[in-house]
């Protein structure tokens, strides 16, 4: 099945949401990461 047949079906209702946890969890240590600089460099 391709992502996009999937995404189909998750739109329609019949498929559930796939497992995000590995996404989520990068994307919580970059966030995490840009505010450390953010704070590190003042701001810009």
């Amino acid at each position: 099945m391709t992502a996009r047949a999937a995404a189909f079906l998750v739109l329609a209702g019949t498929a559930p949401l796939p497992d995000r946890s590995a996404e989520d969890a990068f994307f919580a240590a970059d966030r995490q990461a840009r505010d450390a600089l953010h704070v590190a460099y003042g701001g810009r």
